[in-house]
């Protein structure tokens, strides 16, 4: 029996957070009876369901023994000073749900950074249990623009409502920092603050 559903994206579904609008998905159910009863076996396409929610499916590899794989995001500001700050985070999540919470509470952390000043980008990768994020910051003193209403709402969700088992952050400034660039008419290898044959820099292309 074939069928097709239309119904409203509320809740997380396979890792993806609720978009709130309408998707159309169309399956196919096969009966079967036999002694031990009726069963049914539904069959529809998850890819295309993702797709319909706005959403891009990779596949990555098993973890083994040494490694394990996920995916990873940035937000980019257009800013190319050389960071002075780094802040790294993560949080160790329960189920899909959970990820699917954590993953709406950083849309709006990174919203508020992005008026900030001293802000200059963010990485987020998810591995395994973990989600991971990697924001940097112009100088050290930006830093404060972390602590914004958004980042506060999302400690509270940690410390008195039970989002995620557990969480570390720190800061980190760095010690040497290089930067190398590719000229993309002689393709000759040139470091920051510097220019190749033809008068191309590196700061002429985002490095963040």
């Amino acid at each position: 029996m074939s069928w097709r559903l239309t119904a409203d994206h509320r809740e997380a579904y396979l890792g993806m957070p609720a978009a709130g609008g309408a998707v159309t998905v169309s399956g196919l159910d096969l009966v079967t009876a036999g002694a031990g009863g009726v069963h049914v076996q539904r069959v529809f396409d998850r890819l295309a369901l993702a797709e319909a929610l706005g959403y891009t499916a990779r596949f990555v590899p098993a973890a083994d023994a040494t490694r394990e794989f996920g995916v990873s995001a940035r937000a980019a500001t257009g800013r190319t000073e050389r960071p002075g700050a780094l802040v790294l985070t993560w949080l160790e999540i329960r189920d899909d749900a959970e990820s699917a919470e954590v993953d709406l509470l950083s849309v709006e952390i990174v919203k508020s950074l992005r008026a900030s000043r001293g802000f200059l980008g963010v990485t987020t990768f998810d591995v395994g249990g973990r989600k991971f994020t990697l924001s940097a910051f112009d100088r050290p003193e930006s830093l404060r623009a972390v602590h914004a209403r958004p980042h506060q709402r999302a400690m509270r969700r940690f410390f008195k409502g039970g989002l995620c088992t557990r969480v570390h952050t720190s800061v980190w400034y760095p010690a040497t920092v290089r930067d190398y660039a590719r000229c993309p008419g002689c393709a000759q290898v040139v470091a920051a603050g510097s220019a190749c044959g033809c008068g191309w820099t590196p700061d002429d292309a985002s490095t963040l």
